[in-house]
This record gives structure tokens, C-alpha cells and sequence, in this order.
């Protein structure tokens, strides 16, 4: 049996089943989907770790490959609403099944990376209150002290865990391969680009409204990196566009969806190679 699921992070999800043609609203989505003995889900995007508690109970997740909501929404005069949009995933399959792929683990976040974020963040607000209470108040201290400790342990395993598979595929440059490297090389499993034009308007390389903001500011942590442990003089700007296309050479080729990256990635590469070296200051 099938589930079409708009998820969310917060909010209730909204589940539609085809055999009762219903949509049902629910917060404890694993629960709910064993008791209706569901087989297969079906969402639009599978950064949720949610999904990841699925996958190991067994269901089968399929997420959307082409997306192109506005346009769907007028073929099928649908107004954009929670129910609408779980609905939609269902008559967008009916019609066009080859347009869902199946997701295998590596395309479910890791979860560590999801605590990591969380904890960061954190981090950041404890920073704020510290500063608030004039760097006097020992609770706030040691809390503080153990974010800081777990932050460091997470981030030791998570690179780690991702060193031979995404680390050692790019070249030995300083500030290149840490974690927001890992982190959005995650964010792009299961995802699919037609060329470079595409990815670099996907990063927000040559789009200023249309792209993933996610994507970007990892990308711009990347390169702000790169620029500090190299002394560097180039625009955070220009240091984003080179290293968005080494990932995207490296990231294509590893995938093997364009053989050509293989030879167009050398020069992109040596380029930034020359600039750390100092050739290109």
C-alpha cells in the first residue's frame, strides 16, 4: 500500500491514501503508516529525519525528482495548501511515475549532521545569553562547556565517517575539506543536474531569487574557509564560484552522470591549486 506525504519538520504531516481517498493528519508518522501497513511513501524531498526511521523499519521512500509545483498546481486547478500538496505528489505519480526515485541511504541526512547543526545553533544562542549575563553565571558556563565538547566529538565523527567517500575525491587544500564540504555534498545526494548552468543557479551562483539557500551558504562557508586558511585575496565571490565548480565536477563524475567531468575537472582544480600555492594571489 501507498502514502503520499507532504512532510514537515514542525507542522503535522498530511498523508493521503490512495485505496481510502483520504488524507489524514499526523504527528507520529512511522506509527501511523505501520498501523495502515504502508509499504511505500512517496514525498517531494527527503531531507527530513523522519524519513531516516522510516527507511530502517523498512518502507520504501520515493522522492521527486523534477519539481515544478506551480506549473502542476494550475494543470490539476489545485490551490497551494498542506492537503493539496500531499494530494498532488499522488496525481503527479499517476501520470508520471518514472519522475520518482527511489532513496537509498545515502540520501536520508545523517543523523549526526542533523545534531550537529542543532547544536551549533545553539551554541550561538548560549553565546548570546553569556553576553547577557556579563560572562557571569556558572550553570550557563559549564553548559556551555559540554555543548562545545559534544560539537567537537560530532564533528570528529562525522569526518570520520565521510572521509573516503566524499573527503578524498577533492584535492589537499586548506579549509576545503571540513565538514560544511560533507555537509553539502549530503545535501545534494539524490539530486540530479542537467549541466554546470544548472547546479551553479542551484548554489546561487548565477541566480539571485531562484536557488537552494541551503546550498549557498554552505558553499559560502566553504569558500570564506578557504580564503582565512590561505591568506587569500580573491572576493569570497569569486572563491565560491571555482569551488562550486570543483564539487560540481567532482560531485557529477563520482555519480557518473557526465563522463566529461573527468577531463574538465582537471583544469578547475589546477586552478586552485595555482591560487593556493600563490601563483594566482
Amino acid at each position: 500500500m501507498k502514502a503520499f506525504i507532504d512532510i514537515h519538520q514542525k507542522l503535522p504531516h498530511y498523508v493521503f491514501l490512495p485505496r481510502e481517498n483520504r488524507i489524514y493528519k499526523v504527528r507520529n508518522l512511522a506509527e501511523f503508516l505501520i498501523l495502515k501497513n504502508i509499504k511505500e511513501v512517496y514525498v517531494e524531498d527527503v531531507q527530513h529525519p523522519e524519513l531516516a526511521e522510516l527507511f530502517n523499519k523498512g518502507i520504501r521512500i520515493f522522492h521527486l525528482r523534477i519539481k515544478n509545483h506551480n506549473l502542476w498546481r494550475k494543470k490539476y486547478r489545485l490551490k497551494k495548501t498542506h492537503e493539496n500538496d500531499a494530494k498532488l505528489l499522488f496525481l503527479i505519480y499517476k501520470d508520471h511515475p518514472e519522475y520518482f526515485r527511489e532513496a537509498s541511504v545515502e540520501h536520508l541526512r545523517d543523523l549526526d549532521i542533523i545534531l550537529y547543526e542543532k547544536i551549533k545553533k545553539f551554541v550561538v544562542e548560549l553565546k548570546t545569553l553569556r553576553h547577557l549575563y556579563n560572562n557571569n553565571n556558572e550553570e550557563l558556563e559549564e553548559l556551555m562547556k559540554l555543548m562545545n565538547k559534544m560539537k567537537k566529538r560530532l564533528y570528529k565523527r562525522i569526518v570520520n565517517k565521510y572521509s573516503s567517500k566524499y573527503l578524498s575525491k577533492f584535492p589537499n587544500i586548506k579549509g576545503l575539506k571540513g565538514i560544511s564540504l560533507i555537509m553539502l555534498l549530503q545535501h545534494l545526494q539524490g539530486r540530479r543536474f542537467n549541466s554546470l548552468n544548472h547546479f551553479l543557479k542551484y548554489v546561487g551562483i548565477k541566480s539571485k531569487s531562484n536557488y537552494n539557500r541551503r546550498a549557498k551558504a554552505l558553499l559560502f562557508n566553504i569558500a570564506v574557509k578557504v580564503k582565512l586558511h590561505n591568506g587569500l585575496s580573491w572576493s569570497t565571490g569569486k572563491m565560491m564560484r571555482y569551488i562550486a565548480r570543483l564539487i560540481y565536477y567532482t560531485y557529477t563524475f563520482q555519480n557518473a552522470e557526465e563522463k566529461e567531468g573527468e577531463v574538465e575537472s582537471r583544469p578547475v582544480t589546477y586552478s586552485l591549486q595555482l591560487l593556493i600555492t600563490g601563483v594566482s594571489r
